[in-house]
């Protein structure tokens, strides 16, 4: 079960497996650390706009390069770097970092109704005959990954919902959460719901254990990050999701 990895040590055993997931899939922890601070600049009210947006692009060079957001379509298809920032900017500002709302209270808050909204002023961000989850996502996930994971069809899917998708089915009928496996915003409101559970219900040094382990990872410099990565919510429910789905 996916939730026996947040309840006990076997937390460390699946941040292990996702080491070596991660050094074969090239996802340098440090690329995604560097993004998460060039993301920060970019939706930071102190920065200039000019500048905000050039940390953005950096953010969006990567994410419509080596991460695939877009696949299968080029990025002059899809939306331009400034309108995916401005949509972001002034569509999700109560889910930014600054907001109280994290994965780890997100099913308690009450605010799914209302980020189910805001997502769909994302659906236009690529061509898709349905919601476009996993290039939203990807993009929410720098914007705020305190509150957003990342959902893609080969390793979230394939691999994660390949072993655990009866829990996330048990998780939705017992909780009174939506159970939707389509490309839609709801699922995706869901798949939320179920990270937010099974971190409400984690050990109680489960954070701890999880930034000793990013500490420890090539490049990772907590000491210089412009960020606090125990707040890292979402990041390790996705990172141990992952672990667990290979262990």
């Amino acid at each position: 079960m996916l939730r026996n990895y947040f309840e006990t040590e076997r937390q460390r055993q699946a941040l292990n497996v996702y080491s070596e997931f991660a050094r074969r899939a090239h996802w340098p922890v440090r690329e995604i650390l560097d993004l998460y601070g060039a993301s920060q600049l970019s939706f930071d009210a102190s920065v200039n706009g000019d500048q905000a947006l050039a940390n953005f692009k950096k953010v969006y060079d990567a994410l419509a390069g080596s991460w695939h957001a877009f696949r299968p379509h080029s990025r002059e298809v899809c939306w331009s770097p400034q309108q995916i920032f401005e949509t972001i900017k002034h569509e999700f500002t109560e889910f930014a970092r600054s907001s109280p709302t994290n994965l780890l209270n997100f099913q308690k808050t009450g605010n799914g109704l209302r980020l189910e909204s805001c997502l769909l002023k994302l659906g236009g961000i690529k061509p898709h005959q349905g919601y476009p989850v996993m290039t939203a996502s990807k993009f929410l996930h720098f914007y705020n990954p305190r509150l957003f994971p990342i959902y893609d069809y080969e390793v979230i899917w394939k691999k994660v919902f390949g072993r655990f998708r009866k829990e996330f089915q048990d998780f939705c009928s017992g909780f009174n959460v939506a159970y939707d496996i389509g490309d839609t915003a709801l699922f995706y409101r869901s798949y939320m719901c179920w990270g937010s559970s099974l971190l409400s219900r984690a050990h109680g040094s489960f954070m701890q254990v999880f930034v000793d382990w990013l500490s420890k990872q090539p490049g990772a410099e907590l000491s210089r990050r412009p960020f606090d990565s125990a707040l890292l919510y979402a990041t390790a429910f996705e990172f141990i999701a992952i672990g667990a789905a290979l262990d």
